[in-house]
């Protein structure tokens, strides 16, 4: 997995409860109502929050991520990553 990202397997990740998230047809919006910070997302990032639950660490939602895009990990792994950490340098995502 990628190195910019160091959390133990144990670590599970929510998405902030302060945080909205409306689908649209071709994207969709996040909007957090205490910073209230904006932030357009396209359908990579959608699919990124949909499968962060609360409940999967970071190598179970990069599973369920590569198998939902039916792609092989080591062809989506570094824009996995790299999505994966703007949402929590954002402050989208939370570590449990």
């Amino acid at each position: 997995m990628n190195s910019s990202l160091r959390y133990t397997d144990n670590q599970k990740f929510s998405i902030k409860a302060s945080v909205l998230v409306a689908r649209f047809k071709e994207g969709g919006v996040a909007f957090d109502l205490e910073s209230r910070a904006c932030c357009e997302l396209n359908q990579t990032a959608l699919l990124l929050l949909s499968l962060i639950d609360g409940n999967k660490s970071l190598k179970d939602v990069f599973h369920s991520f590569a198998k939902k895009c039916d792609q092989p990990e080591d062809v989506i792994s570094n824009d996995f990553h790299r999505c994966f950490a703007d949402l929590i340098k954002g402050g989208w995502v939370d570590v449990k």
